[in-house]
């Protein structure tokens, strides 16, 4: 599965975008955990996010610097993945999205 992607301007910190746009994040960890655990993937990256100088149509720049970073799902560490998620999730109040990571991490 082809990773959502998401393109940020360069004057934005990553950090700062992760800190503030956690719900993005989760939804995409969320959107591939059930996939994931049922398939012989060992990592899949879920998201990334690319930042980008803005550039005009008139302007010509030569040395365009960019940063991606990439969301992955990693089979070592999918449990803690899962606990993550739900811990996410009881804060949202989405329970029957709990109930459904949990069979999921009991049958692991």
């Amino acid at each position: 599965m082809k990773p959502k992607e998401i393109y940020i301007g360069t004057e934005i910190v990553i950090s700062k975008w992760a800190d503030d746009n956690r719900n993005i994040i989760m939804n995409a960890l969320y959107d591939n955990v059930f996939d994931f655990v049922d398939g012989d993937e060992l990592t899949r990256c879920v998201l990334r996010v690319i930042s980008k100088p803005k550039t005009h149509a008139k302007a010509k720049q030569i040395n365009r610097v960019g940063l991606s970073v990439d969301f992955v799902i990693t089979r070592d560490d999918i449990n803690e993945t899962i606990d993550k998620l739900i811990a996410h999730l009881v804060e949202l109040e989405e329970y029957e999205k709990c109930a459904e990571l949990l069979k999921l991490r009991n049958k692991e």
